[in-house]
């Protein structure tokens, strides 16, 4: 890709993800101001419940799909193999919902925000498309489209209903209009070279697909744990806490995404050449990583500022009183959001040096201490507690992948230097490959 543009997909990429982030916290701001904490509760609800079911059934394809140069699949096969995930996650969405417990609404609520979410997802599989061909313009102005919609979608059915449940509906015909209208006509547009492409005898065969499963299977637990990480405070405080609590703590921490986009875009567009210093010269690998984790730091650091400066009025002003109150658990998420952001830069490390085997033990150890964390903080603090609790996991993290990146560093080094004296190729101890 010309250096030109790189930029300028980068800056479509930033553009149109932070807007869309925009749009989904602008979501939340008007059921908060329609409804009240409660509706807030009832719609985060159906988020961490869909969530990970889907992440896990969508089984990271835009990444296999956007890096697969030997075109081992077909555009035709991805779509196949994403309707199929797609329908299974729904049936699992559906039946966890109905063996839950939970009353009639929550249990449409959460169906029709798993429907929403299915959409979404077949719309990533058009979006690893573009990507692969480089035309990140096309994504950006989908999500610019889904974000405006959504928010008129969800604002109409709640105004007029005054439920949230047609707020879900509104959303899932938002993204299926997107999808249908936009997303598959553009994927049409720009399919112009699968017309001379030839196909395997077996394309699209159940057998191919299981191949396709096979292969994307461990990003799909990696994911999954990810997002089961992230949510896990929601889950306990819904538990312990009620609906009315997952409101208030779901709605402040959504500045968390504000905090966390800019970095993500940074470590994005500097991933290439982190993974070329490592392999070439990899003094400018660290030396490029300690100032990236640097920035993310610093960046974080003025949100916390910011929060103690102005985090009471701000929270009024958004939301209302009842969040206004909860203005010490907005700076501890930020807390959490700046040491996050320096554990995602060193992330960026991690996978630039090709180490990939790490990340399921490091993320399932993750898990388990916030799972213990919450489970023992949140009874007793209230939301503080959650705070508190996913602070110290991201702080833990933060130790371990640095960890990791002191040993990548280390042993490159002991590489290089065993390549110029001709010894030969030391064996690390860890297989992380």
């Amino acid at each position: 890709m010309k250096e030109h543009s790189l930029k300028k997909n980068v800056v479509w990429s930033v553009a149109g993800n932070l807007y869309y982030a925009f749009c989904q916290w602008l979501i939340l701001l008007v059921i908060a101001k329609l409804g009240g904490p409660l509706m807030v509760g009832q719609f985060s609800l159906g988020l961490v419940m869909t969530a990970p079911i889907i992440i896990f059934f969508n089984f990271s394809l835009r990444l296999i799909q956007a890096t697969d140069t030997k075109q081992e699949y077909t555009f035709r096969e991805y779509v196949k193999l994403r309707l199929w995930s797609m329908v299974a996650a729904l049936a699992v969405i559906v039946l966890f919902a109905f063996i839950s417990g939970y009353d009639t609404t929550s249990v449409l609520i959460i169906s029709f925000i798993g429907i929403a979410k299915a959409f979404e997802a077949t719309s990533e599989v058009y979006y690893g498309k573009f990507q692969k061909e480089e035309k990140m313009d096309i994504i950006s102005k989908s999500m610019f489209l889904k974000g405006t919609f959504s928010i008129v979608c969800v604002f109409i059915g709640v105004y007029i209903t005054g439920s949230v449940l047609w707020g879900t509906v509104g959303l899932a015909v938002a993204w299926l209009s997107v999808l249908f209208f936009y997303d598959s006509k553009k994927g049409r547009m720009t399919d112009a070279e699968a017309e001379n492409q030839t196909l395997p005898e077996e394309q699209g065969s159940a057998k191919r697909l299981l191949m396709l499963v096979r292969k994307a299977l461990p990003l799909g637990i990696v994911s999954l744990l990810i997002s089961v990480n992230l949510n896990i405070p929601r889950y306990v405080i819904e538990n312990q806490l009620g609906t009315y609590e997952l409101g208030i703590f779901s709605a402040i921490a959504y500045f968390m995404l504000f905090n966390s986009i800019p970095i993500n875009a940074v470590g994005q567009s500097a991933s290439s050449r982190l993974s070329r210093y490592y392999v070439e010269h990899v003094g400018r690998f660290r030396k490029l990583l300690s100032k990236l984790a640097i920035f993310g730091f610093l960046f974080g650091s003025v949100g916390i500022a910011l929060t103690l400066l102005a985090g009471n009025g701000l929270l009024h002003v958004l939301y209302g009183k009842e969040f206004a109150e909860q203005d010490v658990l907005l700076v501890w998420l930020m807390v959490a959001a700046t040491i996050g952001n320096v554990e995602s830069i060193l992330w960026y490390g991690v996978t630039a040096a090709q180490y990939f085997k790490v990340q399921l033990p490091v993320f399932i150890c993750v898990n388990v201490l916030t799972l213990i964390s919450c489970v023992v903080l949140v009874p007793r603090y209230g939301l503080i507690g959650a705070a508190v609790s996913v602070t110290a996991v991201a702080f833990i993290q933060l130790l371990m992948t640095f960890a990791i990146n002191v040993y990548s560093i280390r042993i490159k080094r002991k590489t290089s230097a065993s390549q110029q004296q001709g010894i030969g190729e030391p064996k690390p101890v860890l297989s992380v490959e």
